[in-house]
């Protein structure tokens, strides 16, 4: 009789321990459950986060202060997008620049300066090939942050990256 019960304590101690075991797999593979960071979120639902939105970026940035690769991913998201943020003024200052001359050159010449003449229309098409590239180039670098974030992975856009990963470790010392 006191066999069983040894026998008995032991099967429970083994289910208690597969039980244990259970809870402690990730519900979908390669997305952490665990609370990793100082903002008490996983560290992939902290990466997807801050590719959704800059502020986002810029929050996880300053609070997160445990989880390096949440804020190395933040820092590297509001990088990439400042740099997007300068290029597209720049273009945009341009493309008004290049717009009033091309005005002005029209109206100087015997054409009516309409918006028929063949430089306007090679114009209007850089412009809206230019605005196409950047819809997508911004969509789709945070389309595949948050992809790699979620499958456990890390985003590393040449330079910035590095960048960023620079910045963390002046702001851990």
């Amino acid at each position: 009789m006191k066999e069983n019960v040894i026998e008995g304590s032991s099967s429970v101690q083994h289910s208690e321990h597969a039980v244990h075991q259970a809870q402690s797999v990730p519900v979908h593979p390669g997305v952490s459950t665990q609370s990793d960071s100082s903002l008490g979120l996983s560290s992939n639902v902290g990466v997807l986060l801050v590719w959704l939105w800059w502020i986002l970026a810029l929050v996880f940035a300053i609070a997160e202060k445990r989880d390096r690769r949440i804020r190395t991913q933040a820092i590297q998201a509001l990088i990439f997008e400042g740099i997007v943020y300068v290029i597209s003024m720049i273009a945009g200052i341009g493309f008004s620049l290049v717009s009033v001359v091309l005005g002005i050159t029209a109206d100087a010449s015997a054409s009516s300066g309409s918006m028929s003449d063949p430089i306007w229309i090679v114009f209007l098409l850089v412009m809206c090939c230019y605005m196409l590239f950047v819809f997508l180039f911004c969509l789709g670098i945070p389309v595949v942050g948050i992809i790699m974030g979620l499958s456990g992975k890390e985003l590393k856009l040449p330079f910035v990256y590095k960048w960023a990963e620079n910045i963390v470790e002046k702001w851990s010392n």
